[in-house]
């Protein structure tokens, strides 16, 4: 490519400017590139197709201790001797049972899991224990503890139309021979989820 100076008058002033004679396949092969970048960024603004965005908003899920023989939900399970072997607490009859309110969205599906045993140790110290085996039942109505339907871990239950379900605790512990007598607790989880 060659440069050359030319001389261009403007009204009563001269120029000096340099010119280039550029061949006619370079100045071809600049618009030929000039055209692809333009391509190139016409497709990476091409619209994309409509996305719809959904999100479903439920209430919160709460648990509420309602009743029980201390009025805090937990289950009492009275006294037991060495020669009955057992001590229980029915969650359908038993007024020492633990009493429990779920609160949340009105009418969803929702699974209670809990642990299948309970170590309950005595004075709250590891040396003995006893085995607490839960047992509960559930229903949608405050005042139907007497027919409330067992509620094996992982079952699957619906809220009432109030957003609330009722669930009963009770359970038993067998008495071991030899075992030392003294209080003995533990604690029992309970997990609600949609």
């Amino acid at each position: 490519m060659a440069i050359r100076t030319v001389e261009v008058l403007k009204g009563n002033r001269k120029y000096m400017t340099a010119v280039s004679n550029m061949r006619p396949l370079s100045l071809f092969m600049l618009i030929l590139f000039a055209a692809a970048v333009v391509n190139a960024q016409s497709v990476r603004s091409a619209s994309s197709p409509t996305i719809k965005v959904r999100a479903n908003l439920v209430q919160g899920l709460s648990i509420t201790p309602s009743a029980g023989s201390d009025g805090l939900g937990n289950i009492n399970l009275g006294m037991a001797a060495r020669s009955t072997s057992a001590a229980a607490v029915n969650p359908n009859s038993s007024p020492s049972a633990g009493m429990m309110t779920i609160n949340g969205e009105s009418a969803m599906n929702v699974t209670i899991t809990y642990t299948p045993s309970v170590q309950l140790m005595h004075n709250g110290q590891g040396q003995y224990s006893l085995n607490f085996v839960p047992d509960v039942v559930g229903a949608t109505g405050l005042t139907m503890q007497q027919s409330a339907t067992r509620l094996p871990s992982g079952s699957a239950l619906s809220l009432g139309t109030d957003g609330r379900y009722y669930f009963w605790l009770g359970g038993q512990v067998y008495v071991p021979p030899g075992q030392a007598p003294g209080t003995y607790t533990g604690v029992f989880n309970i997990t609600i989820g949609y």
